[in-house]
């Protein structure tokens, strides 16, 4: 068992969601299902997409929790599908958007789904940092051919991610992120966390979540 692993209690999913936020005015710590938006970027993201020429209504998310995202996201006016592998969030999971989830490894289910045909307007990603390297390589080629946007956030050394995390696996400065995406063909957009798929004479419009 690694420091890390000693340094927390065998509960460790648990109290990731229950203790998920401090707050600095309170002193108090607020569970996921009060507070996932403090350190989500997706209330940034619909902001961004929604001044994008092309009609973003489709999205995936990696790493969906216990469906607040979800839920905003379709509050929204997006069609929202998630995957996630917490059992403690499944148990929390919130009524209106649970049948929109997969449960499971996305290593696992997105290359499931990927086979099924099914695409996206938009992915958003925010647990690759939890994946080793081979794990990423393997998903990204599959992310980039089967959307059209592709939005990370989280894994960037030296900027809000707890190092103490033990499930980390990838903590890299923004710059290894950025050249490793660039690396796989995706295409900077004006948001440094939002990147496009496609050129603009490849662009395809068929959309499948079917």
């Amino acid at each position: 068992m690694s420091k890390n692993e000693n340094f927390f209690s065998q509960d460790f999913e648990r109290e990731y969601f229950d203790y998920y936020f401090f707050n600095e005015k309170t002193q108090t710590f607020e569970d996921y299902s009060s507070s996932w938006s403090q350190l989500s970027y997706i209330p940034q993201l619909v902001k961004e997409v929604s001044i994008l020429p092309q009609k973003i209504s489709t999205v995936l998310v990696l790493g969906a929790g216990s469906g607040e995202a979800l839920n905003y996201l379709n509050l929204n006016n997006f069609k929202s599908k998630g995957i996630e592998i917490s059992q403690h969030a499944k148990e929390r999971c919130l009524k209106e958007v649970s049948r929109n989830i997969l449960w499971g490894s996305i290593t696992k289910v997105y290359p499931e789904i990927y086979n099924q045909g099914q695409t996206f307007h938009l992915i958003f990603s925010s647990c690759l940092q939890y994946l080793n390297t081979t794990q990423i390589n393997s998903l990204l080629p599959l992310i980039k051919n089967s959307c059209h946007f592709f939005s990370h956030f989280g894994g960037f050394k030296g900027f809000g991610e707890n190092e103490l995390d033990p499930k980390l696996k990838t903590l890299q400065p923004y710059k290894w992120w950025t050249e490793l995406f660039l690396s796989y063909g995706f295409i900077a957009t004006h948001s440094p966390y939002l990147w496009k798929t496609y050129s603009e004479q490849t662009q395809d419009n068929l959309v499948n979540t079917d």
